[in-house]
This record gives C-alpha cells, structure tokens and sequence, in this order.
C-alpha cells in the first residue's frame, strides 16, 4: 500500500476502509488512519473495529486520554472485544490505576485466554504488588503461550530467584538471552548464579557478555574484576575494577577496592591515590584507612601506618585485620607489649589469623614468656601446620627467631 494524503479517498466497503486504516497504522500514518477512521464513524458509529483502531492511533501519538475514550467506546458496543480491553488496561496501568487495569486484562483474558501480553502485564502488576505466587503464575502463562516472551522468562526468573529456586532460575535467565541476545541484565543474572553455585568460568563468560551487551553495567565490571582477582589474573582485575571506578567515581567502596588490586600489581602510586581518594569521598570507610595503613606499612611509612590502622579501628573495633595490622606497626617500632595487645585484640575478634597467633608467639618470646608462646604452638598447628613448625623451630633453638 502506497499511503496518500488524498482527501478524496472512497471505500467500498467499511472492511476496506478498516483494512487501509490497519496498514496505515503499520507505517507510521497515524494521521491520515485517524481522518479516514472518522470518516468512517460518521457512516458507521456503531463499528467496534472502527472505534477500537482509533484509540490504536492515538495511543501511538501518544493522545492517551482520547485512545482510552475510544477504547471504550468499542467495548460499549463489543464488551468481549479482548485487544481493547488488553489496550485500555496498558493505558491504566501506565497511568498508575492498576485496579481498573487489573480488571481489564482479566476482562481482555476471559474472552481470549492467548494473549500473552494481558497475561505479562498481569504479572507485572502482581510483582509490583509482591503477591508473587499470581506473579509466578501469569508469567508462566505467558512464555506458555508465547515461548520467546524474553522478558516473561526474566521476570520469571527473578521470582525463581528470590524463592531459592535456582535451577529453575538460571533455565529463564538463559531462555532470557536465547530469545533476547542483548538483554544485558539476564546474563548478569545467569553470572550470579553460576558464580553462586561454583562454576566460575561460565559466570566470568556471562559477565563478559553482560559488559558486551552493556559496556556501562558497573557491578558486572565489579564481579568480574573479583572473579580475575580470584583466579589470579590481577592485570585483569584490575582493568574491570578500574572501568567500574570510571563509572561510579563517587563510589569510595570502589575505588578502595581499585586501590588494593593497584598495590598488589605494584603500582603503589596509584594505590595511594585511590586510598586516599576513598576517604575523601567517606572520611568514615574504615576499609580505606586499613588499606592505606598497609600501604604505608609496606613503603617502611610505620608511624603514617600506625596512625591509619588507629583510625580504622577507631571507626570499625569490630575489624580483627585492624588490629593484626597494628600490631605489626607496632612490632616494627620495637613496641612490643602494644603489639602483643594488639595481636590478641584480634585473636578475640578472629581466632583462625594465625598470622596473628604466630606474630604474638615471637613477641612473647622476645618479652622472655616462653611458656605463653609456647600455648600459642597446639592452635596454630590446627591453622597453619607450616608456621606452627617455624615456630616449633624457633622455640627448639633458644626462642630465637
């Protein structure tokens, strides 16, 4: 059909003029559908079609008040005319009168149970209304009647998540991207649960797909940028949590995490930089102080250290990585009873650092309490059998370390 402005058109029928309207609907030509469907009312205003694809038409022009007026006007004269029901409903629920919405997709539904669209958008309102079994069920209808709904099998998905469920999750997340290849919060979806559920290479390729899809997706780059730091791939790691620091840069959490897969590349500039950043966006991140302590710990900087982990602990008591790390710097300022303090603040809080336990035992010894150090060697065999024979060693040879 060749769409034209001629104000002339004739029509030998009312089926005719309908069908041009339909087409002219297809391509765009709202305009010329609404004056040829007026024309139509005026020979026959009691035409359901005629009055239904009117309300079409508007409601592509965006006229929403006036498609609802002609949506009704053609279920007065058709009530089991389902799309104008399916149609009316859409334009209530988009204006937020999810009751009467409610009612017309049922009413929609009770002429013609197909129509997977009255079925999702039923779905969607009980989801927005968490009664989530009638969620479960209208979007299981859905992909029923319409297998490659992606979005049914989303939605459908996320309530399999919620419940526990998730195989059954992780098959809507993948039946999702089968029918929607560019769906990027789908394959985020599918790299929780397999990350959830120990394979990690496919979460680390649905990740990938995620950030394919949607280079912007920021707790993709996050996950993946932990999935590298896991598997040891920090050059990696670090380019994922840098991408997510570019697009959260008012995120210290981030860029402390930035930080310290900087300084365990070795770019210690960087690192410092990130650190201190972080606590420039949330001077009460206790995470930064503790990360910047062991930058400064690591760079022979031992009071700035000191001083850091203080804070850190001053924010977060709770933090047994605190107190461990403080009494390292106190260690190696030669503050050794601080450091046995400090060393077993964190032991309380953690009683599996056996870093700690092994640091505290060589203090002791250094403070002549043999016996002390001596209790710290049957924990730490159970924690770390290669310590608890260094320390075994040392306390065979004189306590020397």
């Amino acid at each position: 059909m060749n769409a034209t402005d001629d104000p002339n058109l004739t029509f030998s029928t009312r089926e005719g003029r309908v069908q041009f309207c339909q087409e002219c609907l297809e391509q765009g030509y709202q305009d010329l559908a609404i004056r040829e469907l007026l024309k139509g009312l005026a020979l026959y205003p009691d035409d359901p079609d005629l009055h239904f694809f009117l309300g079409v038409a508007y409601d592509e022009k965006g006229l929403k008040e006036r498609a609802i007026q002609y949506y009704q006007q053609c279920l007065e004269l058709a009530p089991d005319h389902a799309e104008a029901n399916c149609n009316l409903g859409v334009n209530y629920h988009e204006a937020g009168m999810l009751d009467a919405a409610v009612e017309a997709y049922q009413a929609a539904l009770l002429h013609h149970e197909g129509l997977p669209e009255a079925h999702y958008n039923l779905g969607l309102i009980y989801q927005q209304r968490y009664d989530l079994d009638k969620a479960k069920q209208e979007f299981a209808a859905t992909v029923a009647r319409k297998p490659d709904h992606a979005e049914a099998h989303y939605n459908l998905g996320v309530l399999f998540y919620q419940e526990g469920s998730y195989h059954q999750a992780l098959e809507c997340f993948t039946q999702c991207v089968l029918h929607d290849p560019k769906h990027a919060n789908a394959y985020f979806n599918l790299g929780i649960l397999l990350e959830t559920t120990g394979k990690l290479e496919d979460a680390m390729e649905a990740y990938q797909s995620c950030v394919a899809v949607n280079p912007d997706h920021e707790w993709a780059h996050q996950n993946l940028s932990a999935l590298y730091a896991q598997k040891g791939m920090l050059a990696e790691a670090l380019s994922e949590i840098s991408e997510c620091a570019r697009l959260a840069p008012d995120n210290a959490e981030i860029i402390a995490n930035l930080g310290g897969l900087a300084m365990e590349t070795g770019d210690l500039v960087r690192a410092a930089e990130a650190f201190m950043k972080a606590i420039e966006l949330n001077p009460n991140y206790a995470k930064a102080h503790l990360y910047l302590g062991m930058l400064y710990l690591q760079q022979g900087l031992k009071q700035n250290a000191l001083k850091e982990f203080q804070k850190a602990i001053l924010i977060d008591p709770g933090s047994a990585l605190a107190h461990h790390n403080l009494g390292m710097a106190y260690e190696s300022q030669k503050q050794t009873e601080q450091a046995i303090q400090a060393y077993s603040d964190a032991l309380r809080l953690d009683e599996t650092l056996a870093q700690a336990r092994y640091n505290m035992a060589l203090c002791l010894l250094e403070q002549g309490q043999r016996d002390s150090a001596q209790m710290q060697l049957a924990a730490l065999a159970a924690q770390d059998p290669a310590l608890a024979e260094r320390l075994k060693g040392i306390l065979a040879g004189g306590g020397q370390a």
